[in-house]
């Protein structure tokens, strides 16, 4: 037999192997492409910081046995969501619900609910359940992450570790992948300004880098918009076309509040400026601006030094709002003048970077300061 034959015939034997072994002896062929169905379940966003740009997952159906659940990447439950994650510790991992069950809070909440069929391979199919129900067993194993384990980006890594030995065929990145992860979610938010102002507070410089634009896919819509363009041996993965709605929006969009951190650093700024015209005016200002340094200074020492949350680390914001000028507040008339000159530089500095570093409202809260500062130098008698 020729060394063609051979090949051949090992060809014809490893198809049938595949073939035969797919049928188990219930009968199923479990390679059938209908065998499972996966669906990208997507959720409108909510109004706080924890369902801000929304929530996504997997969904996975197998008629012949009638199974459907969603795989969603959850934290532990906590009485105050928002607070908890960035002070108590939190864990987290990938969970598994009936459907009907998962789609109960979304009910109660009334927010929009979207399923996008997924075209994907048989086998990649099974590897996928299989690697999914073998990471829900570890149960919530991991500390809480927002930048490594978020619902997008866990989705993501499901899928890509389970193509194999198909290959994903993604579009070029479009020009919006030029931002910083910060940026992206800066722009995403902006229905929560305080939060938001938070955010900018919590997480450090490492939120800005990546090494890859997968690690920029962090919004449900970004995902959403990557998989439409995204093929499998030539077949798209997503069809935009072929979304079922499976809960429709009956809450109202949330609204920005009126008093925002931008129109607070602004009022500061102008209690700032009228302090320096007429410091008689509102004796009390000094007590509020030392309020205010120290409250911020405190988070921000927290953050940097002992959260352990992930890009907890170096803060720009820790230029302006240094706990220094609070251990030197008595003494504020002798630094007034430097420090204002150095607030003003760094304003400046945030305003010409190349991208975003921290929240505007920051930026005019910290030029409030530099004003305050310089008003409080010592004046020599005339």
């Amino acid at each position: 037999m020729s060394r063609a034959a051979c090949r051949l015939f090992v060809w014809i034997v490893s198809c049938a192997v595949t073939v035969l072994g797919a049928v188990d002896a219930d009968g199923v062929d479990r390679h059938a492409p209908d065998f499972v169905h996966v669906s990208l379940v997507v959720a409108a966003p909510g109004d706080d910081l924890m369902s801000a740009v929304g929530h996504v997952c997997l969904r996975l159906e197998c008629p012949t046995f009638k199974l459907d659940n969603c795989f969603s990447c959850e934290h532990e439950k906590a009485s105050a969501p928002f607070l908890s994650v960035f002070f108590e510790r939190l864990r987290m991992g990938l969970f598994a619900f009936p459907t009907d069950q998962f789609l109960k809070s979304y009910r109660e909440e009334g927010r929009r609910v979207v399923a996008y069929p997924l075209d994907l391979p048989p086998d990649m199919k099974l590897r996928l359940w299989r690697h999914l129900d073998e990471t829900v067993a570890k149960g919530a194993e991991g500390r809480y992450d927002y930048v490594r384990r978020a619902c997008t980006v866990a989705v993501l890594e499901q899928l890509r570790a389970t193509v194999a030995p198909h290959m994903f065929a993604f579009p070029p990145w479009p020009p919006s992948y030029a931002r910083t992860r910060r940026e992206i979610f800066h722009d995403a938010i902006g229905q929560i300004p305080w939060s938001r102002a938070f955010l900018h507070m919590a997480v450090g410089t490492a939120f800005d880098s990546t090494e890859s634009e997968f690690e920029k896919v962090i919004l449900p819509a970004d995902l959403v918009a990557l998989l439409a363009e995204t093929a499998i041996d030539g077949r798209p993965v997503l069809n935009l076309v072929a979304a079922r709605e499976l809960l429709p929006q009956r809450a109202p969009r949330p609204k920005g509040a009126p008093l925002t951190p931008l129109v607070a650093a602004s009022t500061l700024l102008c209690a700032a400026v009228g302090n320096a015209f007429c410091p008689r005016l509102w004796k009390g200002v000094g007590v509020l601006f030392g309020a205010i340094l120290s409250v911020l200074a405190a988070l921000l020492v927290y953050f940097y030094a002992v959260s352990d949350l992930p890009t907890t680390n170096w803060n720009w914001l820790l230029v302006p709002f240094n706990p220094l000028f609070v251990l030197g507040w008595r003494w504020r008339r002798k630094w007034g003048l430097a420090a204002g000159v150095l607030l003003v530089l760094w304003s400046v500095g945030m305003c010409v970077a190349p991208h975003r570093l921290t929240d505007l409202s920051f930026v005019v809260l910290s030029l409030a300061f530099a004003v305050f500062y310089a008003s409080q130098r010592e004046r020599k008698p005339v």
